[in-house]
């Protein structure tokens, strides 16, 4: 018996080889409990840390700053693109953000794209860029979140995501988003919430990768995709985390459109000095060293723990359009 899966989508091209042995290969081990890491290092960079202080240090959009009541937004000095904003949590440990103040982070991120939209209505495609912690990518520990909108495509692997969806219409008449999660549901690999999916992907790209979908970006697929990092907080004990995420086009034109898209995955133990990603990564196929249904099962059990607990009833975000 082969001891690797090997898993292709035809339309993205994805290539996903899944071997949870390799998980068990001799690693350095962790000098100290993932969670004591990131509250001490949150410690020692709370004091400096320009997004605590982002009145003073941090410049704002021509529009001024959008603010919710647990964030705010920033124009960033290091521009990808004409429009690229920065949305802030106001709370700097991001492994103590609690829910209202994480779907509070992301209803001022959406209130962000459709301010620039309505000054600009060209930028009609919303792009979203989240690392979390140094290892994962992050700039800075705070938690931060980069805006980006484009006039044309979205970014990436993005754009790729949606060129495949218009291809496998085209050739089947079928919609592709709605196969995807058919076929993940068959084999047990979904977790509903409200209007919002969860899916393990067959071709995740990293560890723990989960996918979320749903029409429009809703307070349901935030609260989803908070209760998926809770699971790698709390099941998985692992705290660095990066995502893409993308938004129905605003504007009249929907034909070129994805649906709410986020991607997530793990990027493994914070405190290693061994990289999560390597030439078979970067130029060859995706490796992913889990079992993708531990994952979808132990989201399911998130979900059903901290809805019970949830202070959440009311419904914050505006209409998409």
């Amino acid at each position: 018996m082969a001891s690797s899966i090997h898993v292709r989508n035809q339309y993205t091209k994805e290539h996903t080889i899944y071997n949870p042995l390799r998980a068990n290969r001799p690693m350095q081990p962790q000098n100290k409990d993932p969670k004591v890491y990131v509250d001490e290092l949150s410690s020692a960079t709370k004091k400096m840390c320009d997004f605590c202080n982002y009145e003073k240090l941090t410049a704002k959009d021509i529009f001024g700053r959008i603010e919710g009541k647990h964030s705010v937004t920033a124009a960033n000095a290091f521009k990808l693109d004409k429009w690229h904003g920065l949305m802030l949590s106001k709370r700097h440990n991001p492994s103590e953000i609690t829910e209202e103040e994480f779907v509070d982070l992301f209803n001022t991120t959406l209130k962000w794209f459709k301010k620039v939209n309505s000054i600009d209505k060209s930028s009609r495609f919303s792009n979203v860029l989240w690392d979390s912690l140094p290892h994962a990518g992050a700039s800075q520990l705070h938690p931060h979140i980069h805006g980006l909108m484009d006039s044309e495509h979205y970014y990436g692997i993005l754009e790729e995501q949606n060129a495949a969806s218009l291809e496998y219409y085209e050739a089947t008449g079928n919609n592709y988003w709605e196969d995807i999660i058919e076929i993940h549901h068959a084999l047990g690999l979904t977790k509903r919430f409200g209007g919002a999916i969860a899916i393990t992907s067959l071709t995740s790209r990293k560890d723990n990768e989960v996918i979320l979908l749903s029409d429009e970006p809703s307070l349901d697929l935030f609260r989803l995709l908070y209760y998926v990092v809770q699971t790698y907080y709390q099941k998985f004990k692992l705290y660095c985390h990066s995502s893409g995420m993308a938004f129905p086009v605003l504007g009249e034109r929907r034909d070129r459109s994805l649906p709410a898209l986020i991607r997530i995955a793990t990027r493994g133990d914070c405190g290693s000095v061994r990289s999560d990603i390597s030439s078979l990564e970067l130029y060859t196929a995706y490796n992913v060293n889990v079992d993708v249904y531990k994952v979808i099962s132990n989201i399911s059990d998130t979900v059903t723990n901290l809805t019970a607990r949830s202070s959440i009833d009311w419904n914050p975000m505006m209409p998409w359009l």
